[in-house]
């Protein structure tokens, strides 16, 4: 320290308020970064992946909305699940949507899920999504 301020002058300062002076604390919590998408589910019945495997990911809130009476999204956490769906296989898929209503669901998890819709009905779901920093 002494070989850098050789050559330099020094000026001595007198602190009446070092109160003032106090630095504040690096945030300890890491800030959020959300995302929201709109996917429109294709009405020939072919899956189409909501969410993808993301490890960052805190939460997610989808929002399904489908205007055709005895309609019905399967959510599935693979694609091979999905496939399985549209055949017709009776796995306990999560029926997230019925009949002329808006459904919103809450995920905490950071796996991917794919939405299969029955019965050729028009559906939209909005996503918001939460990650880390």
């Amino acid at each position: 320290m002494t070989e850098l301020m050789e050559g330099l002058s020094v000026l001595p300062v007198h602190v009446t308020n070092p109160g003032d002076l106090k630095s504040e604390p690096v945030r300890q919590t890491p800030s959020e970064h959300v995302s929201t998408q709109n996917i429109a589910l294709n009405t020939t019945g072919t899956p189409s992946q909501v969410l993808g495997l993301d490890p960052r990911r805190e939460r997610a809130v989808l929002s399904m909305i489908c205007a055709a009476a005895n309609a019905s999204v399967l959510l599935c956490d693979s694609m091979s699940q999905a496939t399985r769906a549209l055949a017709g296989a009776q796995e306990g898929f999560l029926v997230a949507l019925t009949q002329n209503v808006t459904s919103m669901l809450e995920l905490k998890n950071s796996a991917p899920l794919w939405a299969v819709p029955v019965a050729g009905a028009a559906i939209t779901v909005s996503s918001f999504i939460e990650r880390e920093a």
